[in-house]
Formats: structure tokens, C-alpha cells, sequence
């Protein structure tokens, strides 16, 4: 049945009818176009944090029944995280999807992030539709390196060394994040604390603090040179391997080869540790990570994906 107009849009907490959440975020978990095999065990991840309580968000009804969902989380002064936005495909069209949007907003105040290949929308629909809306578009990545690939050497830079890093090096871990990350889109798909010192202290913190994982030993490595601390890798432990959570390296000394031989000497102790495989994420359009994880081994494992973001709350485009 076609998306009929004029009738009352009500928006309401996905608790209000938990069974719908569960019917309706399956079909949308699964139905995403860049999750590949995966759809089955994330969908199942969200049944479970639905049923628990744990997912913000909102079921759309126009009229007596649930036809579309959407899940959030606060994204610290930006506003919302928009991670799941679905209409069924009898109702889904760029008027539905407008008018739910605007019941979202109405709960989750403004939208910093929201995901894209929206489902019942052609590439044209959907372009029509966000930037109408004042969006711009960009995609993430997951790559994977795995047993197999040829171990890179790890070629240190002149007066360089590596060496494992660990709660102890906080201090000097917050300062490289945080020059790493300034004036970069990435600081802003994580960002908490509009105040880039505190954000990357709490960044730091979450890490080894376990918020995405136990942290991974043999997979946190830092490069000193000449005894500064330049650049650094933490790896957390996750359900399907091993996630490289955050790669830093001081912008000021980038094009010295201390990325690739940090990465090298950490695949190198993962390997040698059995701890195999390996994940990380990257925005596209950061061309010059990619071709270093491609030139390490990595090959994408998910995505792209197809994304949107707000310029007038993201200042930095990807």
C-alpha cells in the first residue's frame, strides 16, 4: 500500500511495541546493501539490545500500524548518530522518509550522522533527499588482514624504535592524539568533548578503559625517534578478531615511512601471537591511509559504505 497522505504521522519509542522493533530492525539490519554475510549475526545483535531496552530510538506509524524504524545515539555537542533509518517498501518514499525525519529530529534533536543506500529510494531519490535536507555525503570502510598475506618488514626510520605502549603512556598518547586527529573528519565521527585536549583524553581513556574492548598487548605498539614518542597503534580484542582502534602519528614527521613501520611491527607481534585476524576502519577519500593498509595487506572486508553528515555542525569535509 502506497504512502497515503494526510494522515497522522506518530513517532514513538521503539518500548512502546518492542515486537514491531524486533520485526521491522531485522528486515532493516539484514536488508543493508554493504553488510554482506554478516546481516544474520548483527541483526541478531540488534534483537538483543532491543529486547534488553538498550537501543535509543523510535518506530514510525502513520496510521494504526509500525511501517519504518530508526536508532540513534548522542554524538557529544554535534547531536545524534543516526545508525538505522528504514521504511517498509510499500510506504517508502522520499515524502515518507522526509516526514519521519522530521519526527526523529523532533526526539533526537539535531542529526550530525545518517546512514545512506536508504532502502525503498533510487540513488537519485535518495540524493534528492538528503541534500535537500543539507547533507553531504561520505562512506567508511572495514578492511581485514588476515593468515596468509606475506608479514611486511618493519623498516624504522632513523633513530627510530618500537615498543610496545600501555596505560603508563596516557600523558603522551593523549598529546599524539590529539594533534593527530586536529582538523581531521575522522575526530569528528567520535567526538564527545567539543574541547580537543579533553576529547582525546577521553578517547584514550575509553580504550584502555575497555569501553570498545579489552585492550589488545601485542597489538599496541608505539614508535619512539631520537625518545619522542611519534607515533602509536591500540588494538582491542573484539568477538571476530582483532580491531586496530586507533592508528596516531605526528602529522609534522608523516611522509618518514612511521606509519607503515608502525603498522608493519604490529601486524608483525599479532601474527607471532596467533592473534589473527585483524580489522580496522577508514573513511574514503583519506587516500593516502588506504593506500597504506592496501600496500600492508589489507583488503576491505565491508563496505564502502554510503553515508551523510552535516557541514553546518561538521566543519572538516572527509
Amino acid at each position: 500500500m502506497p504512502f497515503r497522505s494526510g494522515v497522522v504521522d506518530e513517532v514513538v519509542p521503539l518500548a512502546r511495541d518492542v515486537e514491531a522493533a524486533v520485526r521491522i530492525g531485522r528486515e532493516a539490519v539484514i536488508g543493508r546493501p554493504w553488510i554482506g554475510s554478516r546481516g544474520p549475526e548483527l541483526a541478531d545483535r540488534f534483537e538483543a539490545g532491543a529486547r534488553a531496552g538498550n537501543r535509543q530510538g523510535a518506530l514510525f506509524r502513520p496510521g494504526d500500524r509500525a511501517v519504518g524504524i530508526a536508532t540513534w545515539e548522542a554524538h557529544g555537542p554535534l547531536g545524534s548518530l543516526l545508525d538505522l533509518w528504514f521504511l517498509e517498501p510499500t510506504v517508502a518514499s522520499v515524502e515518507a522518509y522526509r516526514r519521519f525525519w522530521d519526527g526523529i529530529r523532533g526526539l533526537a534533536g539535531p542529526i550530525a550522522f545518517a546512514p545512506g543506500q536508504i532502502p525503498g529510494l533510487t540513488g537519485s531519490e535518495e540524493e534528492r533527499l538528503m541534500v535537500g535536507l543539507g547533507l553531504a555525503r561520505f562512506g567508511r570502510s572495514e578492511m581485514c588482514w588476515r593468515d596468509g598475506v606475506p608479514l611486511p618488514p618493519a623498516e624504522l626510520p632513523s633513530g627510530g624504535s618500537l615498543r610496545p605502549v600501555g596505560r603508563g603512556d596516557a600523558a603522551e598518547l593523549c598529546r599524539l592524539h590529539r594533534i593527530a586527529y586536529h582538523a581531521r573528519f575522522d575526530r569528528y565521527l567520535f567526538i564527545e568533548e567539543e574541547d580537543e585536549e579533553r576529547d582525546a583524553s577521553r578517547m584514550v581513556q575509553d580504550l584502555f578503559d575497555g569501553r570498545w574492548g579489552a585492550v589488545v598487548d601485542e597489538g599496541s605498539r608505539a614508535i619512539e625517534v631520537d625518545g619522542r614518542l611519534v607515533g602509536a597503534v591500540l588494538s582491542v580484542r573484539r568477538s571476530e578478531g582483532v580491531l586496530i582502534a586507533d592508528v596516531m602519528v605526528d602529522p609534522a614527521l608523516q611522509g618518514r615511512g612511521i606509519g607503515k613501520a608502525l603498522l608493519a611491527g604490529t601486524l608483525r607481534a599479532l601474527h607471532g601471537a596467533g592473534r589473527l585476524p585483524v580489522y580496522l576502519n577508514v573513511t574514503e577519500g583519506n587516500s593516502r591511509a588506504v593506500r597504506l593498509y592496501e600496500g600492508l595487506g589489507f583488503v576491505r572486508s565491508l563496505g564502502p559504505s554510503v553515508d551523510w553528515y552535516d557541514p553546518r555542525l561538521i566543519p572538516v569535509p572527509p
